[in-house]
């Protein structure tokens, strides 16, 4: 035997649904909203990394690793040590 639908079980079918659908459709908007915030913010944070912290490392390795990471600075240096900096893109922040 099938089970009849009624009025009322469709009802909560339908309410279900555009529930669903609705919440969907707003959790949708969100994840959109977030990405596209993200995406803004990609590139304006300079990070930095202070030398003494690594004594074992060369300057120039230490250097290349710090670029290729994305660092932008290297940290309580000596005014020597910027044409090593200046060869992989780095600077030494000069604070305002």
């Amino acid at each position: 035997m099938t089970p009849t639908t009624t009025r009322r079980s469709a009802i909560k079918t339908l309410t279900g649904t555009a529930a669903i659908t609705a919440v969907a459709s707003q959790l949708s908007a969100s994840v959109s909203a977030a990405d596209s915030a993200l995406g803004q913010l990609k590139g304006r944070v300079n990070h930095s990394v202070c030398k003494w912290t690594f004594p074992d490392i060369p300057l120039d390795q230490f250097a290349g690793v710090c670029k290729e990471i994305g660092m932008s600075s290297i940290e309580l240096l000596q005014p020597t040590d910027m044409e090593t900096l200046g060869k992989h893109g780095l600077t030494i922040f000069r604070g305002a």
